[in-house]
């Protein structure tokens, strides 16, 4: 519902503003860009060239509702079988190309320095997935050997001692 004024000098717009409506002022204001002022449902009628109404309001003294979010279910656990993933890699199986350890933080560090380790010797291994392990700088100086290394989210530093 636009807001049409034909005004010609400053005292008429005064005069305008000061007889309108509160709905049309609310209207005013997301025009105007001045969300702070307004709830997110006004500001989004203003954006989309709805009225206002009761349900998002029509008043500046609105009580802004939380939005429920949408129940995500969470991920299983990690069934990567780390020892079985250790001894393939030390055979160079050439059936064994990704290993995926992500969110398996009980691995001990000396065992996923064992799995690097033979990873760096298979001929086979093109991505290692370590994200989220709590590994350090020291397991993650991996070697040129693989097209596809992943270990975001762990305690990493910027530059692994190069700097």
């Amino acid at each position: 519902m636009p807001i049409e004024l034909d005004l010609d000098d400053d005292e008429e717009l005064d005069t305008a503003l000061v007889s309108a409506p509160e709905r049309d002022l609310v209207d005013l204001a997301g025009i105007l860009g001045m969300h702070n002022v307004l709830n997110q449902s006004q500001y989004h009628n203003v954006i989309k060239g709805k009225s206002q109404d009761e349900n998002t309001g029509t008043s500046f003294n609105n009580v802004v509702k939380a939005y429920q979010p949408r129940a995500v279910p969470d991920e299983g656990e990690n069934e990567t079988d780390v020892e079985d993933c250790l001894k393939k890699l030390v055979e160079d199986d050439a059936a064994l190309t990704e290993v995926n350890i992500n969110n398996m933080k009980r691995v001990s560090k000396e065992r996923i320095r064992n799995l690097i380790s033979a990873a760096t010797h298979s001929t086979h291994i093109t991505k290692l997935s370590m994200s989220n392990t709590a590994i350090g700088d020291s397991e993650a100086r991996v070697r040129d050997f693989v097209i596809k290394l992943q270990y975001d989210h762990n305690i990493i530093s910027y530059c692994l001692g190069a700097c």
